[in-house]
């Protein structure tokens, strides 16, 4: 049985705003020894996820990037897909993706999307694509 080292990732966004608040807090991360820098994907006071790690990934040389489970009712899959494959090679396999059927009342309000049953939401994205 082979052992991992036991790594670490922290959370950004929320009040980090600006270009000099992401630099500092991806560089006090890394020399912190943190392994993994993550966003969210909520329409409150997030910035786009997949942008936001891109530019993390431009100031950090080893942080993996990871996105704290993107909802799929926000995003066409197909383009989701390209966009996360393109960050993934441009950060030279530094990302890590989740993805999710969306739970919080408020991004549904403010994005406009009706928040259907979890089982909606869970599957009828991924039908849809994969039957198109």
């Amino acid at each position: 049985m082979s052992s991992r080292p036991f790594r670490f990732a922290v959370r950004a966004g929320g009040r980090l705003q600006g270009p000099s608040a992401w630099r500092g807090f991806a560089a006090r991360a890394e020399a912190l020894g943190y392994s993994c820098l993550t966003v969210a994907d909520h329409m409150d006071k997030e910035y786009a996820p997949l942008i936001a790690l891109q530019f993390v990934a431009s100031c950090a040389s080893s942080l993996r990037l990871g996105a704290e489970v993107l909802d799929n009712d926000f995003r066409n899959l197909l383009l989701l897909a390209r966009e996360a494959a393109t960050l993934d090679v441009l950060s030279e396999g530094r990302l890590g993706l989740g993805l999710g059927a969306g739970w919080q009342q408020l991004d549904y309000d403010w994005s406009g999307i009706p928040l259907d049953d979890g089982a909606t939401r869970a599957y009828e994205p991924l039908l849809i694509e994969l039957l198109a």
